[in-house]
Parts: C-alpha cells; structure tokens; sequence
C-alpha cells in the first residue's frame, strides 16, 4: 500500500505528537509499505496562532527503505523574523505575518497536491487536531476525494475539540484513529462518529534492558508551557520542600513562545525553592534518556493530552510515573501497580504520589519493573502499526465519499 502521510511536525522537535508521526512513519514502512511522509521544517509555521517559528530542523529529504520524509522549507531569516517578533518598532507588520502566512499555506498546499500527483497514494493520513497540515489536506480533499484517514490526537477538554470545523473533518474522513478506547468512546458520544469508522492506535515505545540509575530528581518532560500542567506540579513541589523534602525537580522539554509564563513562575519562587529546579530546554534524545533513566517518577500534570507518550518512555527506561486520576490516564496507568494516579488538580495528593516513589527506593524500582513490563505486554510499535494499516485499509474499501481505490 502506498501512504501519503502529512503531519504537523517531525522530530528533532521535542514533543510526544511529533515523535509519534516519525515512529508511525517508520513502522509502517517496516510493515512493507511505501510511506512518503510531507511535512514543513519550522514548528507550527503555517499557524496564524504561534509566532515561535523560528528554528529549522531536520533535513529537506531522508530515504530509508520504504520511508521518504520531505520537509518544505520556507522563509529567510528575516521573514522568520517577522513571524516572531513581539517589538512594536514595525509598523504593519502583523498584516506582514498574515500575508507571509497566507502565501505558506497557499504554496504548502500546492506541493501536497504536487506530491498526491507524482506518488499516486492508496491512501492518505494526516495530524493532529486543527493544524494548517490537516486544513490544506481537507482543502485538497475537497477537490479530489481521495481515500483519507484522520489522527486528530483529540484532547478533549479543548473548547476546538467541539467545534464545527472539527465535527465536519471528523464525520468527512473515511476512517479515525484514537490513541485510547476512552478517544473512542468520546468522539462517539459527544461527535457522533460512527464506531465501526475508528479505530484505536494506541502508542509504542522500545523498551531499554538494565535497571534505572541512581535516583537523583524528579523529572517532568514535555513542553514547557503551562497548559502542562507545570503550575500544580510547582505547587506540590513547594508543599514537600515545606514538609522538609529535598527531592529536585527537573524541567526539561521544548521551549516555546509562551514558555516565557514558566519562567515567570520560576522568578516568582523563593530561593531556596528556585535554587532546587533545574530547567533543561531543547534537551537531545540521548539527553533525555539520562534524564529519565536517573528520575526517582516522571510526573505527567497535564489534563490536557491525547495520550502522553513520556509515561510510556519513562517505563522504557523502568521508571514509575505519576499522572491525574483521568478516565484517559486509568487506561494507561493502573494505580498502585505500575505509577500512580493523583486526584484531579489536587496539590497536596500529587505531592503524596511523588514522595511515595521518590521517598521509597524499593517501590520506586517494583512499580518501574511493573511499568516495563506493561510496555511489553500492551504497547508493541508493530501492533500499533497493524491497527494504522486496518484504519488504511478500512479507508480504501468502505469510503465516505465514494471513492473505493
């Protein structure tokens, strides 16, 4: 089968969305398909609602087997100028991002119809939620009515997540997939997917042999903004080094616009407390490793996820996690066993999680081993990969529109 895959991003940016649209890629080209996978090289560079586009990455073109990458590049360094800036010194120059934005996305959606016409797909997938990505691949749609699959990544307690444009994309593809039965189960009830059209990927990740390391912090990954839940975590930290505790606490993940928030929170603390946080930004995958192999928990505080891809590395590396006790985070997690799950937006009971395993050396190494062993049994890439090529497949045959290939 032939795949046209258009996602936002892909790694080297630090981020579980961007990691799972490379390894989805990867997996099935390892499958035996041929995957040609479309994408821009700047974070969120087609969005009208980011200004951090700033930092290239990755290489224009990459073959490996059945996997081709393309990433477009756009904009000189000036141009990109433009899109960041918060200085009032340029005059017009938010109608300047608008047009430069708006002929992006024009020239985006030319080379995706370049690509549908030169590599003729079997089907095409696209992520995640409302990106420019997905937008232009609808646009096309629209025209051509090609077999499609959509990954929303949906994070339910997003407003967007109801809205009329989501609605449309969710009941116009030919099939869905959701990270979680719980995904599932949602857009059913409160968008009215037809089951029989979705399908549930879940994610993977590849375990590493040996124990973890020493224990030396407590390690939050992910992207430094504050709809990570990175505020509640501070406050549970604060409650444990007024209790005496002396546990560190790691930030480590990708910088953007609006981590500039984070790091008024941090200047907000008290010495003694900003003096036991570390900030880590734009850490490298081998960085990361060493990072979560050395943590006592991965703490996850966000209750805004599709799935949260850093709990699954975090037993990678047979390390317990601490999430919220969330109807999304129980399918993932089971309390007591491989992490544990604090009540929701509950300070004083997130702090209680984090000591126990951070406090307790023999539960921390039980609930990591149990972790790893989860990984095994339940989060395999080459299943995840055959739920993806079902989806494909399902596109093919049973088309919304009517276009059978």
């Amino acid at each position: 089968m032939r795949i046209l895959f258009v996602p936002q991003c892909l790694p080297p940016v630090l981020g579980g969305g961007e990691w799972h649209a490379l390894r989805i890629s990867e997996c099935l080209a390892a499958e035996g398909h041929s995957v040609r996978t479309v994408t821009s090289n700047l974070l969120h560079v087609l969005d009208a609602g980011h200004r951090g586009a700033g930092v290239e990455f990755g290489p224009p073109h990459e073959r490996s087997g059945g996997l081709e990458i393309i990433r477009h590049r756009y904009g000189s360094g000036f141009v990109r100028f433009l899109l960041r800036s918060r200085f009032s010194p340029l005059p017009g120059r938010g109608m300047a991002r608008r047009y430069i934005r708006r002929g992006w996305n024009r020239d985006f959606e030319r080379r995706v119809e370049r690509e549908l016409d030169t590599f003729q797909p079997d089907v095409v997938l696209t992520m995640a939620h409302l990106c420019q990505s997905v937008r232009v691949v609808y646009r096309i749609w629209q025209r051509r009515r090609f077999p499609l699959v959509y990954v929303p990544l949906t994070h339910v307690h997003d407003p967007l997540s109801r809205s009329a444009e989501m609605r449309a994309k969710f009941l116009g593809a030919d099939a869905v997939v959701t990270n979680t039965c719980f995904e599932k189960a949602w857009l059913a009830r409160e968008v009215g997917v037809e089951p029989e059209r979705m399908f549930v990927g879940l994610l993977g990740t590849d375990p590493h042999e040996g124990p973890p390391a020493a224990p030396e912090h407590v390690l939050f990954l992910g992207r430094l903004t504050l709809e990570k839940g990175i505020d509640e975590l501070l406050a549970a930290m604060e409650l444990l080094w007024g209790a005496g505790h002396d546990h560190r606490l790691v930030l480590a993940g990708g910088r953007f616009r609006l981590t500039s928030r984070i790091d008024a929170l941090l200047d907000a603390l008290p010495p003694d407390s900003r003096a036991r946080i570390e900030l880590r930004e734009d850490v490298s995958e081998a960085e990361k490793a060493d990072l979560i192999r050395r943590a006592a928990c991965v703490v996850l505080p966000s209750k805004q996820e599709s799935f949260g891809l850093v709990l699954l590395e975090a037993w990678s590396h047979a390390v317990p996690v601490v999430a919220w006790d969330m109807p999304l985070f129980r399918e993932i997690v089971t309390d007591g066993e491989d992490g544990l799950l604090a009540r929701l937006e509950d300070a004083p009971d997130l702090a209680r999680a984090i000591h126990a395993l951070a406090g307790d050396p023999e539960r921390r190494l039980a609930l990591g081993a149990r972790g790893r062993e989860t990984l095994r049994t339940r989060f395999s890439w080459t299943e995840v990969a055959q739920r993806y090529v079902a989806a494909c497949e399902h596109a093919r045959r049973h088309p919304v529109s009517g276009c059978a290939r």
